[in-house]
């Protein structure tokens, strides 16, 4: 008891993140699916369809996952939510701490496993699996509606496997090359995929996943200094917004004036404005591909 009442102190002393404002239940009367990440949000809203009458919800937009604080308002959303669908990665524990009257009617974790890599949006195969285990969700919490869900899913992952094709086209054409990563790394479950692997394509990152560091150590650049002089690769992959310090580090130490430095767009922070502008899961992991295609010449 004594735990509840200071975890329930704690989120009533939390600081309104910069966010949007989350709309509740109350508001319009109408069922909601709370998302806790961009790509997730992409995937619920697709699966509805444009004529549900149910709305789903992004519960923060234009916050890393991995800096996100849970406000009051953030938890009565959920305690009036229908369904909420989580990654389920270590990023979002505090789902698992919400005492029993915050608890939402439903939930879905995409992730079994919280040890695992909670990218999982970047890889294919995770999306194609991630909208089935929604599409089933959703059919369990709404029956009626199972024919529109299941139609709305059946389109959207095909869509999702004409991007699979393309990449796998792309890993064939470049069989044994290497990609160098410098930067955080949240590309894991992109680059250790099986179309990658199976073509011999390795990825050399300067961080085994994307944590809290930032700064290469000097025998990090060293590696990936070396790794680059010995497969001779001309260009070097970063994260959207990265600040390519140790991108620039790298070529620096090597004396490389010939090497190009381009962006993979993670969509671990998209903004309002963006998504209010048409970004979509799909048109990103396109273009994440076209850049890929350019990177590998």
């Amino acid at each position: 008891m004594v735990a509840k009442i200071f975890f329930l102190t704690v989120i009533l002393m939390l600081p309104l993140s910069c966010q949007k404002k989350v709309p509740t239940q109350s508001e319009d009367n109408k069922k909601t699916v709370l998302c806790t990440t961009f790509s997730v949000y992409d995937w619920v809203r697709n699966i509805l369809g444009n004529n549900s009458d149910i709305t789903p919800i992004l519960l923060f937009a234009g916050v890393d996952m991995h800096n996100f604080f849970a406000t009051a308002e953030t938890f009565v959303t959920v305690s009036q939510s229908d369904l909420l669908v989580t990654v389920g990665g270590i990023s979002e524990h505090w789902t698992d701490e919400l005492p029993q009257s915050m608890q939402p009617k439903s939930m879905l974790k995409l992730s079994s496993n919280s040890d695992e890599d909670e990218h999982i949006w970047l890889s294919l195969r995770d999306a194609t699996s991630s909208c089935e285990k929604i599409r089933d969700k959703l059919i369990e919490v709404f029956p009626e509606e199972k024919a529109r869900f299941t139609e709305n899913c059946r389109r959207y992952i095909e869509e999702i496997w004409t991007l699979e094709r393309e990449l796998s086209a792309i890993a064939s054409e470049n069989n044994g090359k290497k990609v160098i990563f410098a930067d955080r790394f949240p590309f894991g479950p992109f680059f250790h995929d099986e179309i990658f692997t199976s073509n011999d394509i390795e990825c050399f990152a300067a961080f085994s996943s994307c944590g809290t560091e930032s700064a290469a150590s000097f025998n990090q650049l060293v590696f990936l200094g070396e790794k680059i002089q010995q497969f001779d690769v001309k260009t070097i992959f970063v994260s959207e917004n990265s600040d390519k310090k140790i991108a620039t580090s790298l070529m620096e130490l090597i004396d490389r004036k010939d090497i190009s430095v381009v962006e993979l767009d993670s969509m671990q922070i998209v903004s309002w404005e963006e998504i209010n502008s048409g970004k979509s899961y799909l048109k990103t992991m396109a273009e994440n591909i076209s850049v890929l295609r350019e990177g590998l010449r």
